[in-house]
């Protein structure tokens, strides 16, 4: 079965994980973001919610982020796209 036709509600029903909410990132101080990448997310996420498809998500949103991370981090970021996450269930 592809992640992709998970609900959450499903994973709960079949294997129970417990649910812990935290702040995790309370620590972690925020960082500047350029003028020009806050610009095209901005745009790009107008025009994803406008279309409304997990591929005008990926290619305006998702796209604009990974693009932008190599740069916040100094190039110290390894993006890997295209590799499809499937479980495989037993039954």
């Amino acid at each position: 079965m592809a992640f992709a036709e998970f609900t959450f509600p499903q994973v709960q029903q079949a294997f129970g994980p417990a649910v812990n909410e935290a702040d995790l990132f309370s620590h972690v101080p925020a960082v500047s973001l350029r003028e020009d990448f806050v610009t095209t997310l901005t745009d790009g996420a107008t025009i994803a919610l406008a279309i409304n498809m997990e591929k005008a998500k990926s290619e305006f949103v998702i796209a604009s982020v990974m693009l932008e991370l190599p740069q916040l981090m100094g190039g110290a970021v390894g993006l890997f796209s295209g590799v499809a996450l499937e479980l495989l269930c037993a039954g």
